[in-house]
């Protein structure tokens, strides 16, 4: 009798080649996902007090929220809801509920956007995890937790932890609708994407085409049902991201804060105009030029903050567009394509929208070009048997170590060993690369931890200098001082340590609080609305938090929003609701800096009120008139 033995059969497309090995992990899930957080979350908590306020502007709107649920709920900067933060509150809600239970505090103010940016690290993980063996979701997180601009940011208290969290939630539930037939993941996604949009609007949406694009070709089910549960995802989307605004402009006017940022105290043109439109706006002028076109990203303003892996992501886009669409399961496929497509996206965004562009911005390229270098690492590894292959890796990191050696020449205080540190260990990277062919299984791990080490070192290296400098004000900036005086981070650096008030200053980090003006400030809490008013938004924020009374900033965060008028200005003096009015010549007189209302009540102000204090600022007494 014979028996027929039947050929093993081969991975299907659909099924992921790292679940047919025959090991098991020894280390659980669980735990990779907890080292994860401990190792970032003690990253991004380091010290973090040193950081001050982090931006005022958004810690002062966190105080208001915390003293006034009408505040939080719109965004004001002062709890007397004069005029609101030029962006949804999403992003401010966090602090303003840690300062409400904990009190006023750096750490308050500063430590939930470094959890956020924690979760963000472990959801990313989960949802690269889902589709690509460990070492591959290892590698994506390790990439993208130290970028330097992902770590500047969950230490400070702009919006880009939060929308960056969020993000990564919705990308973690479009991983999910992948493989599902359900609608809760889709919709769950959207919901996530809608939320980031409540966080920093479109900077959240970047990258949703890619995304959606990607369901519809690769999740479950006929090509309608896809249809159908995208753009249930996208409706979902629009209803939470839109559904703040449009409460908000249903609010007369008289009823809540003026919207900063706006022209027309409207929530919906803050959205289209001001975040929207205008960030595409190429301005050409005296100290303003437009530098945008395909070098942007590598110049020394933006190439230190997410610049260290666009060469290797670019070839890693390269090579997942090629080789991803055989042998790959779809997970794999989804996750790879979705990821190269996104960061180009984002990329060609950041390098040709318009002049209003900040080096942060660069937190959303972080997440894509991350996943899109490990992937195609993964199928370099995978396909490791080919001398050829071994070599495209080697050629991957090597770009890494040159874009890294290029971005550490941007910077003056870095170690002159240690670009030839950085050579040897991206030298040594390679070689082990390309003779770590099959079976060498202790070879293959070596070199792939060696690569991820490669490919890290700078960026982690620069992350050392931003945790221990202070970040403070309107512009953080990662790494070390830079060689170029005409950077954005060596001017920021000359005007914060500068002991010269200036409008630069005054505009970029506020001008530190007068103790004589905040005693005043203090006494008069008890008969006034507003302790003070002045301008501009981080002048006001600095006084607010010090003095821990309610600040009017006249015109919001620049003094030019029409708000209040003059007229209505005079009404509240009038009714004894503002005790002082503090003028900053720098911030009155300095290149048109002023809208015509702001103008207007200090003109009437230093005409009709007496003056208490003298100096910068000049501070009158609105409680009582000039003989």
């Amino acid at each position: 009798m014979t028996t027929q033995i039947s050929p093993p059969r081969p991975p299907s497309a659909t099924t992921s080649p790292h679940r047919h090995r025959t090991y098991a992990p020894s280390v659980p899930e669980w735990a990779i996902v907890s080292a994860l957080v401990a190792a970032t979350l003690a990253l991004y908590l380091y010290r973090l007090d040193l950081n001050g306020w982090g931006n005022p502007f958004y810690a002062a709107a966190a105080q208001a929220g915390a003293h006034d649920w009408k505040a939080f709920f719109f965004g004001s900067l002062d709890w007397g809801n004069s005029v609101s933060v030029d962006k949804p509150p999403l992003a401010i809600w966090p602090s303003a509920i840690v300062v409400r239970v904990f009190g006023l505090s750096s750490w308050s103010i500063l430590a939930p956007h470094a959890i956020l940016g924690a979760a963000a690290v472990a959801i990313f993980y989960l949802a690269v995890r889902r589709a690509f063996p460990r070492w591959t979701a290892v590698t994506a997180a390790v990439l993208y937790g130290t970028t330097p601009v992902i770590l500047l940011m969950a230490r400070f208290n702009n919006p880009e932890a939060t929308t960056g969290f969020l993000v990564s939630l919705g990308f973690y539930f479009a991983v999910r609708a992948r493989s599902s037939t359900k609608w809760g993941p889709y919709l769950l996604c959207g919901a996530a994407f809608g939320l980031g949009f409540m966080a920093k609007q479109l900077q959240a949406w970047v990258a949703v085409p890619a995304i959606a694009i990607g369901l519809l070709v690769f999740a479950e089910g006929t090509a309608g049902q896809r249809w159908r549960r995208v753009f249930a995802a996208g409706t979902c989307m629009v209803l939470i991201g839109l559904a703040w605004i449009l409460l908000v402009d249903a609010v007369p006017a008289e009823n809540r804060p003026y919207m900063g940022g706006s022209v027309g105290n409207s929530a919906f043109e803050l959205t289209w105009d001001y975040n929207g439109l205008a960030r595409f706006l190429q301005v050409n002028g005296p100290g303003v030029q437009y530098d945008g076109g395909p070098w942007r990203l590598f110049n020394a303003d933006l190439a230190p903050e997410a610049g260290w892996l666009i060469l290797p992501a670019l070839m890693g886009a390269a090579l997942v567009l090629i080789y991803a669409w055989s042998g790959w399961s779809r997970g794999q496929q989804f996750l790879a394509v979705t990821s190269a497509a996104a960061f180009l996206t984002v990329a060609i965004t950041l390098s040709f929208m318009g002049t209003m562009l900040h080096a942060y911005y660069t937190h959303a390229l972080a997440p894509w070009e991350a996943l899109t270098v490990a992937a195609a690492l993964y199928h370099l590894r995978e396909a490791s048997a080919r001398w050829a292959q071994r070599a495209l890796a080697c050629v991957i990191v090597g770009a890494g170590v040159y874009g890294q050696l290029r971005i550490i020449d941007y910077g003056s205080e870095w170690a002159a060993w240690v670009p030839w540190a950085l050579g040897c260990l991206g030298t040594l990277a390679a070689i082990i690369q390309f003779a770590a062919a099959p079976p060498r299984r202790a070879t293959q791990a070596a070199a792939a931890m060696l690569t991820v080490i490669a490919l890290s070192a700078a960026p982690a290296a620069s992350n050392v200098f931003t945790m221990l400098q202070p970040q403070e004000g309107t512009n953080p900036t990662s790494g070390p001082a830079k060689r170029d005086p005409m950077t954005l981070k060596s001017i920021l650096d000359s005007v914060h340590s500068s002991p010269e008030l200036s409008l630069e200053k005054d505009v970029g980090f506020g001008a530190p609080p007068d103790p004589g003006l905040v005693t005043l400030m203090r006494a008069a809490s008890s008969s006034s609305t507003w302790t003070l008013a002045t301008y501009s938004a981080q002048n006001m924020a600095q006084y607010q938090l010090a003095s821990g009374t309610p600040v009017m900033a006249i015109g919001g965060w620049l003094g030019t929003d029409p708000a209040p008028t003059k007229d209505q200005f005079e009404t509240l003096v009038h009714e004894g609701r503002i005790a002082y009015f503090a003028d900053f010549a720098a911030v009155r007189d300095g290149n048109g800096q002023l809208g015509p209302q702001a103008k207007a009540i200090a003109a009437w102000v230093s005409s009709t009120f007496p003056v208490v204090l003298r100096g910068e600022p000049t501070v009158y007494d609105l409680r009582q008139r000039s003989e």
